[in-house]
């Protein structure tokens, strides 16, 4: 047994941990859709989702010939067993994601849905938040946690092939590929999320849904397990907000398994942009004891919104961990695919693995919001000394990579065997495949970046209120620079305006 200090610790940056008989790491959509229709079809009395987004014509199934809908398969199931319900929950989004999400999703899942299946939009949350969790529970005996939303552009297999014609939305139009994962658990493990998800449906409904059954069938056959009997710990963001105290144990996990890792930490996650955590890598890339850090995320954000909000913020975190870099421990990487033409891969997953120790997966992305703002679930596995745990989370962290570099999990092994060094086995694998890590290339600033305020108004870690936003108008610099330049030149404008109605007078 190793005489490392835990990780988790319940009631410090985790809310419990609780046992599972099975674990499983599904990684891209399409495993995980396949293994969600097979376990909501053994539910006999209620299935929770718990989403960011759900649209009903989403299809979890892309064999030829067996393609439905996701709220027909539901009608389905419920038509045949009259004990069975099911609740179906997601933010009631803001404006300009309007045009990422289905249009009316509360009318398109209520129309012609079976009477046991109730939809509601979650908008119990602090100005500027959002539901962020990604959930599903079944008969509180299984449960499926991670990063992937039951709707358009999150299925796609490993191998992200740039022709795959199963990649496409419900009007069957392609789109590009994306990776994401998702852990499914069972037993005390599932029951734990089962009294998360009927607390958000509790909070957005003002109803109680009870919980009188267990399921001792309800993990399909055909899903493989991970691991069997571990502890797994259960960390939440939840915001302050109408009587609900702050719960910021997502962070704390974050910062505790970050201080705790002495040879690696591999992360891959859709936004990296958090203040803190960039201050608490970048402390440890400045030591003499650092560990590897490599950081797999998006070539660039997309939408002129996103790439002059969250793109500089992210710039502003990789300068800080490059500057940092003193023993060159860092490694930031994009997924590229395919050879003519090549594809970066859209990286929507949240993963941190420490060492061979500690495996984490959720809905928490390295942003503030995720740390204070947006309501969030993560959920961890610690070997806590055991070597069958570590040489699982080792596979999973190969099986990611070789993933990404086009090797086998084997031969990714290999060369981690022999190197010792997760940098050094990246640069060993080949290339040929099409499939490979790139080094993220630095962003030169460009000149409007520097009147981008600070994070405290794109990417906030607290509901924003009037007296916070008047601090930051008289703390930060930016702000004040971005708001004189406005003000000059709409100043110019009145002026220029009132010259021409002058002249055009006189």
């Amino acid at each position: 047994m190793s005489d490392e200090r835990p990780i988790l610790v319940e009631g410090r940056n985790c809310w419990q941990i609780e046992y599972a008989r099975h674990v499983s790491f599904l990684i891209d959509g399409a495993a995980y859709f396949s293994a969600l229709a097979s376990a909501i079809a053994r539910a006999q009395r209620s299935v929770f989702i718990i989403g960011w987004d759900v649209n009903p014509r989403v299809s979890l199934s892309r064999k030829k010939g067996k393609q439905f809908e996701f709220k027909e398969f539901l009608n389905k199931l419920v038509a045949a067993r009259p004990d069975l319900r099911i609740y179906v929950l997601c933010w009631d989004h803001a404006f300009i994601y309007a045009f990422e999400r289905e249009w009316f999703p509360a009318f398109r899942f209520r129309a012609s849905s079976h009477p046991h299946i109730h939809f509601q939009l979650d908008g119990n949350h602090p100005f500027t938040g959002s539901q962020h969790q990604k959930i599903v529970v079944i008969d509180d005996s299984i449960a499926f946690i991670g990063g992937v939303d039951l709707t358009t552009y999150r299925w796609d297999q490993p191998g992200h092939n740039l022709n795959d014609p199963q990649r496409t939305d419900p009007d069957g139009i392609p789109y590009g590929p994306v990776h994401d994962v998702q852990m499914a658990v069972d037993d005390d493990a599932a029951a734990a999320l089962g009294i998360i998800a009927r607390e958000r449906w509790r909070r957005a409904t003002d109803h109680t849904i009870r919980s009188d059954f267990f399921n001792d069938e309800a993990w399909p056959d055909q899903l493989k397990a991970d691991l069997e009997n571990v502890q797994v710990g259960i960390a939440r963001t939840i915001p302050a907000y109408k009587g609900m105290h702050e719960v910021r144990e997502v962070e704390k996990l974050y910062i505790d398994s970050i201080q705790a890792a002495k040879r690696s930490i591999y992360i891959e996650n859709q936004y990296i942009t958090s203040d803190l955590i960039g201050r608490m890598l970048a402390d440890r890339l400045s030591g003499p004891d650092s560990p590897e850090i490599i950081l797999v995320d998006h070539r660039e954000y997309t939408g002129v919104l996103e790439s002059n909000t969250m793109g500089v913020l992210r710039s502003r975190f990789i300068e800080r961990l490059r500057h940092a870099d003193l023993y060159k421990k860092l490694k930031l990487y994009y997924p590229e695919v395919g050879t003519r033409p090549k594809m970066s891969v859209n990286i929507h997953s949240k993963v941190m693995i420490i060492d061979d120790r500690f495996l984490r997966i959720g809905s928490s992305n390295l942003s503030n919001r995720s740390m204070g703002l947006d309501s969030e679930c993560d959920i961890a596995v610690e070997s806590f000394g055991r070597e069958k745990v570590e040489a699982k989370i080792s596979e999973f962290r190969n099986r990611l990579l070789a993933e990404h570099t086009g090797t086998t999990v084997e031969q990714f092994a290999q060369f981690y065997c022999e190197t010792k060094s997760l940098i050094r086995t990246i640069e060993l694998c080949p290339q040929s495949s099409g499939n490979a890590l790139i080094p993220l290339p630095s962003r030169p600033q460009r000149w409007f970046e520097a009147l981008v305020p600070g994070p405290a108004l794109i990417d906030p870690d607290q509901p924003l209120t009037f007296k916070r936003i008047l601090h930051e108008l008289q703390t930060d610099r930016n702000l004040q620079r971005l708001s004189l330049t406005i003000f000059a030149i709409f100043g110019l404008l009145f002026f220029s305006m009132l010259g021409l109605f002058k002249n055009k007078n006189e």
